[in-house]
């Protein structure tokens, strides 16, 4: 029984919360990874996960099991990235996550070359609008865009994101040009991702920095959707 590879599966499992969804992580078949961790639970000698139809949970046992192999696995990343030190060779894993619009943009491609400059290092790039939990979900380094969320870690300002407003001719032929800022409050607006702030925005022009206030009437949850959208 390799112990070793029987806690990685384990941890997939418990990340994942199914075997399915670590086994496709770790890249075996779910019977693979299913006859792994029976083979870890008698190598112990003891129930480690429960199987249901919303997935695995961990038994004590099995939590007591993943505390510890989770230490183990990090030793053996220490020592490996060490040992790489040694021979100026950067390794390991890296996780790092961003929304979506800075994923396509920017971000992905960084990581691309991040990988390329570094064949051993493994670069995992979670897109998502969602405030990952970085501490729950082992994220390495997070790029938001507003609210930086909760949790430990050091949060620094990197730099300012400008957006426009943009209409279709057709839509502002029938609701009306907007000849005022304070014409714009009456137009409905496609929101890109939601936000419980949006509502009062903050524009610079020529004559100085004022806010107005929008109300949102449709929620589009993809970057490049509300480009697409024919909205009048």
């Amino acid at each position: 029984m390799n112990v070793l590879n029987g806690m990685r599966c384990l941890l997939a499992a418990a990340d994942r919360g199914s075997l399915s969804g670590a086994a496709a992580q770790i890249g075996v078949s779910q019977p693979a990874m299913s006859q792994t961790i029976s083979g870890l639970e008698a190598h112990f000698g003891a129930t480690l996960i429960v199987r249901g139809h919303r997935g695995i949970s961990l038994t004590n046992a099995g939590e007591v099991v993943l505390e510890h192999g989770r230490r183990m696995l990090g030793e053996l990343e220490s020592a490996r990235a060490q040992l790489d030190g040694l021979q100026n060779v950067i390794s390991g894993k890296v996780r790092v996550t961003t929304v979506q619009a800075l994923a396509q943009s920017y971000v992905g491609n960084a990581m691309l070359e991040l990988q390329k400059m570094h064949p051993k290092l493994r670069a995992e790039l979670i897109s998502t609008d969602e405030v990952v939990d970085i501490e729950a979900e082992n994220i390495d380094f997070a790029i938001r865009v507003g609210s930086p969320g909760h949790g430990g870690g050091i949060v620094r300002r990197i730099g300012e994101v400008e957006s426009v407003f943009v209409a279709s001719p057709g839509y502002l032929a029938e609701a009306g040009y907007p000849n005022h800022p304070d014409d714009l409050s009456r137009l409905n607006y496609v929101q890109y991702r939601e936000d419980r702030k949006v509502g009062d925005i903050l524009c610079k022009g020529p004559g100085g920095d004022l806010t107005i206030h929008i109300e949102p009437g449709f929620l589009a949850q993809q970057p490049s959707l509300p480009m697409r959208l024919r909205w009048g």
